[in-house]
């Protein structure tokens, strides 16, 4: 099973992929000062680099951390253990959004991310959040051990909803970005090429340029096409609060302010129809007050006036290359004034 396992995981999706990538990656710093947390939001729109720049701190000084479908207990996890592992950081970037303190599709998807390629560690047992959220009931926890021994059971989601009969809901059912239709009627030796070769160009942009990696371009640029048509209504989805998602991200603060670590919560912009729908069904109102409460943070929060262009966005939630380019001006610009 341990010889077999490596040459299956690439035949995953390509979020299933990363969090593989990211526990095998057993790179070492030297006196690192800065931490980089949060989800696919950071990783499609903000490089080491940019950090470094901000910072004025050599890049190799910038932990870069941030895992697709990333949650709040996910950074706090990271946390943990890389604040262990290196007591010289003194700042820590991270995302919020919408997306992290609702409770949504992605708040399922990170516990099954996590079941299947996320490292166990005792904080998560000791931390009374981590642990009701990972494991909340002893089945949790007997599951979790069972894919630490048993790694194939880690790749049912994956393989489960590929070559299921019926269309599945499943948050690894994946989607065309230039149709917005599903994949699943293509023939699954197709969807298994295709996961290969993603997952190909995903490790050699790791091995040669890193971790930060424009959402879903595997080799061609990305950009919203001009026929997609935006599901209206889609902001309901991060309607419903969660609260541990507050009080976790509070833990997270209150730990670093007294471990004299200052911490920078970036609100990074959703492509303008996305963040119009939030508007209408009162997902900005509601984030809006939840950020008001998390006080002992830098909150920086971009202008959406600068991102209207679709042609900034790979999809209707990641910026592309461009829009990173133009998001890395704005934070240098912001540093300068």
């Amino acid at each position: 099973m341990y010889i077999i396992y490596p040459f299956l995981v690439p035949y995953c999706e390509i979020s299933s992929y990363y969090w593989y990538l990211d526990r095998k990656d057993d790179s070492t710093y030297k006196n690192p000062q800065i931490l980089v947390l949060g989800d696919s939001q950071i990783i499609s729109g903000i490089t080491p680099k940019t950090i470094a720049e901000i910072e004025n701190v050599d890049v190799r000084q910038v932990i870069y951390e941030p895992r697709p479908s990333e949650q709040p207990e996910g950074m706090l996890d990271k946390y943990y253990r890389i604040k262990k592992q290196y007591p010289s950081i003194r700042k820590i970037y991270l995302n919020i959004s919408p997306i992290s303190i609702t409770r949504n599709s992605v708040t399922d998807a990170h516990k099954q991310l996590y079941y299947s390629f996320g490292k166990f560690n005792t904080h998560q047992l000791v931390d009374e959040d981590l642990r009701k959220i990972y494991f909340s009931s002893f089945y949790d926890l007997v599951w979790k051990w069972s894919i630490e021994v048993f790694p194939f059971f880690g790749l049912n989601g994956n393989f489960a909803s590929t070559f299921s009969i019926l269309p599945s809901n499943s948050q690894f059912y994946e989607f065309d970005i230039k149709t917005n239709s599903s994949l699943s009627k293509n023939p699954i030796s197709d969807i298994l090429k295709m996961r290969k070769n993603d997952s190909s160009y995903l490790e050699k942009h790791w091995d040669s340029v890193g971790r930060s990696w424009v959402w879903k371009d595997f080799g061609t640029k990305q950009v919203i096409n001009e026929a997609s048509v935006f599901p209206k209504g889609s902001a309901i989805a991060f309607t419903k609060k969660r609260d541990v998602s507050i009080r976790i991200f509070r833990k997270l603060i209150n730990g670093t302010k007294s471990a004299n670590i200052a911490i920078v919560c970036l609100d990074i912009p959703f492509s303008f129809s996305l963040e119009k729908d939030m508007e209408d069904h009162g997902v900005k109102l509601l984030f809006e007050r939840e950020l008001q409460t998390l006080e002992g943070c830098q909150n920086i929060r971009l202008n959406r006036e600068k991102f209207k262009d679709r042609n900034l966005f790979a999809d209707w939630t990641h910026l592309n290359e461009e829009g990173r380019g133009v998001l890395h001006q704005i934070l240098l610009n912001r540093e300068k004034d």
